[in-house]
């Protein structure tokens, strides 16, 4: 699951009113003085004067976010961001989103008057060439069958081929949990399916409605059952 599906990061991104939450703490620096902002970020945490960035709004995105920030200065200099890899986050990176933001969620929602926040470590890609990156692990399942046009969502009917699923069977870990659909839309590590696949950068913008498109003729908001969803057998309604 993308870090941008858990709950804790849906509050985050709520915020107070849609602004930032009262109590965030300020960014967190490394020992090159760079401000480290965690995958998703949309508010500035920036430190000025003792007290948070005057800006309380939410950006459109983490980009826009970063644009913002570089505008601050120290010492009449502007900040510098700490870089990272480009590309999806992996399952542990976003493994240790969904922990940051949980962490920080629960941290202010306990936090007394007298308390001070205890700050979760910021998560972040090292870059591939930081000499305390890792060696990064060859994934060496297949690609993740997705639509070639816009907007991409998986082709689950082929990913049951792949697997080697037939008319209605379901894998055991879907059998055990009783789901209806197999695959289920977003990827789940209980389901044999979707651990056949390395991780795809659209799962992180992946919705229902992008998993379930509406077709002509439909009379409410799902997509008519066929073979582009998650429990068709086929693709044929993939791109």
């Amino acid at each position: 699951m993308s870090y941008k599906q858990s709950e804790a990061y849906k509050w985050y991104l709520d915020g107070e009113d849609g602004n930032r939450h009262a109590q965030l703490p300020p960014f967190e620096l490394n020992d090159a003085g760079e401000i480290k902002v965690a995958p998703g970020e949309v508010y500035c945490r920036f430190m000025m004067d003792g007290t948070l960035c005057p800006v309380v709004k939410r950006f459109s995105n983490e980009s826009n976010l970063k644009s913002h920030v570089k505008k601050h200065l120290v010492g009449g200099v502007p900040v510098k961001i700490k870089g990272k890899r480009q590309g999806a986050n992996n399952i542990q990176e976003n493994f240790e989103a969904i922990n940051f933001y949980k962490n920080l969620k629960r941290a202010i929602e306990h936090l007394d008057k007298d308390q001070v926040l205890e700050v979760p470590p910021t998560p972040s890609k090292l870059p591939a060439t930081h000499p305390d990156a890792p060696t990064p692990l060859v994934d060496k399942r297949p690609k993740l069958p997705v639509t070639k046009t816009k907007p991409y969502r998986p082709k689950y009917g082929e990913m049951r081929k792949g697997a080697g699923l037939k008319g209605q069977a379901k894998c055991d870990g879907c059998k055990d949990l009783k789901r209806t659909e197999c695959p289920p839309i977003f990827r789940d590590n209980s389901c044999q399916v979707w651990l056949r696949y390395r991780v795809h950068g659209i799962e992180e913008e992946l919705t229902e409605e992008i998993a379930r498109p509406r077709r002509k003729g439909d009379k409410d908001d799902k997509a008519a059952p066929g073979e582009g969803d998650a429990a068709g057998e086929g693709s044929g309604g993939d791109k």
